[in-house]
């Protein structure tokens, strides 16, 4: 099974390179530290499976994965990533990846998860198996409550958008925006902003890692 690393972190890429190298059924084709250079190899070298990281420089690896699976539809991909989150699971079940594994995982498990992908299974983490779960399970979900539109302003609003960064990226006017939020409150019990975005980022609407990233960095 010709195999194609993707992550921009040098140590732990030679670490899977090594590791990689020594599986019996899996051989090693390279590796890229961002999705552009690996869809570049891609383009001229057929392998068997992609495993990526998710948050690298550039190209998210949800968009790599979506890019290389569309021009190579019978690719499976392993993401193997130390965040998984609700937006993250919500995300690349509808990328119908083949394996998620987190980065805490032994050599063992990543061996063991390997060989299981070259006879045609695969495997996701118990932790992302949790999420799915509660996600899937969750009979008030906003996908079976609210509108299309209503959807789309909620995941503006609770990325951080204001209200009149959400009446421009939808093409609507500020006060539709305030309307829809109002309307979005009201069908899922929720007081204020705060809970709205809450809700967003607990159902994996919305990715809280930006503002998160952003709450994070110094003043200047």
């Amino acid at each position: 099974m010709r195999t194609f690393l993707v992550d921009d972190h040098a140590l732990l890429v030679g670490i899977m390179a090594r590791w990689l190298r020594i599986i019996p059924s899996v051989e090693y084709a390279g590796h890229a530290e961002n999705g552009a250079d690996a869809l570049k190899f891609l383009d001229s070298h057929p392998v068997d499976l992609l495993i990526t990281d998710l948050r690298m420089p550039g190209m998210r690896g949800e968009e790599l994965i979506a890019t290389a699976t569309s021009r190579m539809p019978e690719l499976k991909v392993m993401v193997l990533s130390a965040y998984c989150t609700p937006f993250i699971v919500q995300q690349l079940s509808s990328l119908d990846i083949q394996a998620f594994l987190e980065k805490n995982c032994t050599m063992d498990e990543f061996a063991a998860v390997l060989e299981s992908l070259a006879a045609g299974g695969r495997f996701y983490s118990a932790h992302y198996r949790q999420i799915l779960g509660d996600i899937h399970g969750h009979r008030d979900s906003a996908f079976n409550i609210l509108g299309k539109k209503e959807i789309a302003v909620l995941r503006a609003l609770a990325s951080g958008e204001s209200d009149q960064e959400v009446a421009e990226h939808l093409h609507i006017t500020e006060a539709t925006v305030q309307s829809h939020s109002r309307n979005i409150r009201h069908k899922l019990g929720l007081h204020n902003r705060i809970d709205l975005m809450r809700y967003a980022w607990t159902w994996g609407l919305a990715d809280p890692s930006p503002l998160q990233e952003s709450a994070g960095k110094p003043e200047k």
